[in-house]
């Protein structure tokens, strides 16, 4: 109910503009936009092949996601940088 007859206004310097119709996506805020950003990022994130198994405390590397944050936590810093591209990698391909 929510994605039907969508109709949008942008607001510019206190000017709206004409009305727009959203034909694609979700509105931002709607509940199912957080679930099914969660969706894709677990996917990139376990097609980066970043290790999420165990804690910190016995692994170099460890994500914490959820819906447009994520956190990596390391030991050394050069392994932020490897997990980060490895998870930009992945999430432009899909």
């Amino acid at each position: 109910m929510t994605m039907t007859d969508v109709r949008s206004k942008i607001k510019v310097n206190g000017a709206l503009s004409r009305e727009l119709v959203v034909r694609k996506g979700l509105r931002q805020g709607d509940g199912l936009s957080c679930v099914l950003f969660n969706l894709a990022l677990e996917k990139a994130i376990r097609d980066s092949g970043v290790s999420m198994r165990g804690v910190i405390f016995n692994k170099s590397t460890q994500l914490l996601a959820y819906v447009d944050d994520i956190n990596i936590m390391v030991r050394n810093p050069r392994v932020v940088q490897e997990a980060f591209i490895q998870i930009e990698k992945t999430g432009a391909a899909d």
